[in-house]
């Protein structure tokens, strides 16, 4: 099974797991509409956090006992063995500037309140921010996830303005 790996850096996996971040943007096509996908973790952390059933719990644990390189480092772990995925639901190819700030949103990129929270109707959105590091407040959507965009795959990536295949998914475990 294919597996798909977010940044942890920046909190994108468990933006994923918690269905805040619902798109990805990959240089390559590597998945096809339809397509169900591993989502890849370390195999301490899977043992950590998770539920898992008995066969599979004794497979990780036997790999995790004979410190597998997965132990600790997700791009060595098996498709097959992970807990959680997702659904690919579109794929497009596009510049990566040619982002929406609705699109912004399903990569992760979260509104930042003038208060604890939004929840109460209160507060307003005062800027746009994302996980991971120090806190900085953007004015748009698209500038936080140029930033993100660069923190990713190196300075000067947003500006360069690549094609990219913009997929939308669905966490559907």
């Amino acid at each position: 099974m294919d597996k798909i790996m977010f940044n942890d850096k920046y909190g994108l996996t468990d933006a994923v797991l918690g269905r805040q971040k619902t798109m990805t943007r990959r240089k390559s096509a590597l998945y096809m509409t339809g397509q169900i996908v591993a989502i890849a973790q370390d195999y301490k952390t899977i043992l950590e956090s998770e539920y898992l059933p008995s066969a599979l719990e004794t497979e990780v644990c036997r790999l995790v006992r004979s410190k597998h390189r997965g132990t600790t480092n997700k791009m060595f772990v098996k498709g097959e063995y992970m807990p959680h995925h997702i659904r690919i639901l579109s794929c497009k190819f596009q510049h990566l500037q040619d982002i929406t700030n609705e699109e912004c949103l399903k990569e992760g990129i979260m509104p930042y309140y003038d208060g604890p929270n939004g929840d109460d109707g209160l507060h307003q959105i005062v800027g746009y921010t994302f996980v991971g590091g120090h806190l900085y407040i953007y004015d748009s959507a698209k500038e936080a996830f140029a930033s993100l965009i660069n923190k990713l795959n190196g300075k000067g990536y947003w500006e360069s303005n690549p094609r990219v295949f913009a997929y939308e998914f669905e966490l559907i475990n």
